[in-house]
């Protein structure tokens, strides 16, 4: 999140956008590998393994989370009633960085919660 050209962000967007998210254009990353791999050796020196499609869905989210942050930052403090040109960088990959290690030492493992049958 701290590079400022926006510019392979845009071109995947509108890819996708259009449909046109095909294994030829976006085909596995050296790059996501690196993230997965990084999980993965977390995991185990806080005495956890994860298995390694969930590794690489937990990478997948936080490429996701942090290229809709990059392209969509303004539409989601404009809707959430904040300044648009307040920066907010900083706490995002903050709050990244907690989601991952949850995931990674099993901070914040609970039981899903699970909805109301009552109606309530």
């Amino acid at each position: 999140m701290t590079i400022t050209d926006t510019s392979i962000g845009r071109m995947m967007g509108w890819a996708a956008l259009e449909g046109g998210l095909s294994a030829d254009t976006f085909g596995p990353s050296p790059a996501l590998g690196q993230v997965v791999s990084i999980i993965e050796r977390e995991a185990v020196q806080h005495g956890r393994e994860i298995p390694a499609e969930d590794a690489r869905v937990l990478a997948a989210f936080l490429e996701v989370a942090a290229l809709g942050w990059r392209l969509f930052r303004s539409i989601g403090l404009t809707a959430a009633g904040v300044d648009p040109s307040t920066d907010a960088d900083e706490r995002v990959t903050s709050w990244l960085r907690v989601l991952a290690r949850s995931v990674v030492v099993d901070e914040a493992r609970s039981e899903p919660h699970q909805p109301s049958t009552d109606g309530a």
